[in-house]
């Protein structure tokens, strides 16, 4: 989980949640999902988040880690690390070498 980032440039705190053995569409293939704020204390009812992202094969375990780490690229939106334990290389060929994804705020 990761709070405090402003993932839609919109001056209210967003909150990131992540479930690495989700399985749609494949087993273990993990996500990453961000709520936009504001939010208030309570129960929030919906498991659907405003923008996610899963993981690319079975058993990648997306969401290991997530982070909001700023606008790396100074737009104004705060952007995501989100990291899978378990992916696997499409360069090297590599099985479960892990890797960590940059993803841009939603302005992008």
């Amino acid at each position: 989980m990761a709070g405090g980032g402003d993932f839609t440039g919109d001056g209210n705190d967003d909150i990131g949640v992540t479930a690495t053995s989700f399985d749609l569409p494949l087993s273990g293939n993990g996500v990453a999902g961000v709520w936009y704020g504001p939010l208030s204390a309570g129960t929030y009812a919906s498991t659907t988040a405003d923008f996610a992202v899963t993981g690319v094969v079975a058993s990648d375990a997306l969401g290991a880690s997530m982070d909001f780490v700023g606008a790396t690229n100074a737009d104004g939106f705060d952007d995501l690390l989100v990291g899978a334990t378990n992916y696997d290389s499409p360069t090297t060929g590599l099985s479960n070498v892990g890797g960590v994804f940059l993803i841009l705020g939603a302005g992008n």
